[in-house]
């Protein structure tokens, strides 16, 4: 039988590099409150020394040493199948790979009538070092509720909250969307929304329904223009079925333009005039918003906002490892992202 190899610890690799077990230990997983700092040239050859040796940490042990864990659970309690936000889990990725973190990815039902049976073992347990959310689900309010008494730091992505979130200003980008569709030329501009059976009121959903609406009021003011607002009606915030206003046809005739809530939704209304045989923007102008997978696979170049929500996600990891530093003491400053206005063929006055 072949003997096996010993496990190769942090002293062989600080003996191979002729460097301190301490700096290798922080090069392989840096602690965000301490106070040393190595340069990237350090971290690089003690990483790839590592990879040479084929080390591997025993994480356990440290972690009920130090009682840091490396590890960050990122929630997300979406409806549905369709909606997940690709850039916000790539940012954090990418900025938790390079320092040292792993990432947990919880999901919870979508109702939950006895929450107890339903919280994870990463929650229950306590082996998270932060938990960042990026859902406006009330289960997200009910799970900080419940994990205040364990001071685990909690940062919200894309939820507007006083401290500790990172979202876009979606008033700035819904009033740039609509100046731009009336330097255009367009003068009547109607905003579209979406509702389905399970929304709440409009002053309990995410905050960038209110805030869109708050910037496409505003442009439509100082452009001295009525605003034109009408909702269309679906099971599903993607769904095959649409119920459209009484008054749609007559929207659409009298309408120059069209500005969606978001890309998916102007995507059914490009769906439904296509079938009018109208066609953007030869007929009508129109607009979307998010700037995701909706605008890329649409029939045409969609006019869009972008969110950015690769960055929303690195800055969220930033600011956990800011509470993690500071034991959680002091909540961040909560930190608001402009979103770019994408100019697209579908609203371009051709």
């Amino acid at each position: 039988m072949k003997p096996t190899k010993k496990a190769a610890t942090i002293k062989d690799i600080a003996y191979s590099l002729g460097v301190s077990t301490a700096t290798v230990s922080h090069a392989l997983r840096p602690n965000p409150a301490s106070n040393i700092k190595l340069p990237e040239s350090t971290i690089n050859r003690v990483r790839e020394e590592a990879k040479k040796l084929n080390y591997r940490a025993h994480v356990g042990a440290r972690s009920i040493r130090s009682r840091v864990f490396n590890n960050l659970g990122f929630f997300m309690a979406k409806r549905g199948k369709a909606h997940s936000p690709e850039g916000l889990i790539a940012g954090v990725h990418d900025a938790a790979d390079k320092a040292g973190y792993r990432i947990t990815h919880i999901r919870l039902p979508e109702t939950v009538q006895n929450f107890e049976q339903f919280i994870p073992s990463v929650l229950t347990e306590r082996n998270l070092d932060a938990l960042l959310i990026g859902s406006y689900h009330p289960v997200s309010t009910i799970i900080h509720d419940k994990i205040q008494d364990d001071n685990l730091p909690v940062i919200y992505l894309n939820d507007k909250h006083l401290e500790n979130a990172v979202y876009v200003d979606d008033a700035y980008g819904a009033y740039a969307m609509t100046r731009y569709l009336a330097y255009q030329g367009n003068r009547k501009i109607c905003f579209v929304l979406r509702n389905t059976p399970r929304m709440p009121p409009l002053d309990e959903m995410h905050h960038s329904a209110a805030d869109r609406i708050q910037g496409y009021h505003q442009a439509m003011r100082e452009e001295g223009l009525e605003p034109i607002i009408r909702t269309i009606l679906a099971e599903e915030v993607v769904a095959s079925e649409h119920v459209y206003p009484d008054d749609w046809d007559e929207i659409v005739s009298s309408c120059d333009a069209l500005f969606a809530y978001d890309d998916d939704l102007a995507n059914e209304i490009g769906r439904w005039l296509y079938k009018k045989e109208l066609r953007c923007p030869r007929d009508i102008r129109l607009a979307g918003y998010n700037g995701a997978y909706g605008s890329l696979a649409a029939w045409i170049e969609l006019a869009t906002v972008e969110i950015p929500h690769y960055e929303i996600g690195k800055s969220g990891f930033a600011m956990a490892m800011n509470l993690i530093a500071n034991g959680n003491s002091q909540p961040e400053p909560s930190r608001k992202m402009k979103p770019k206005l994408r100019v697209g063929e579908s609203a371009c006055a051709c």
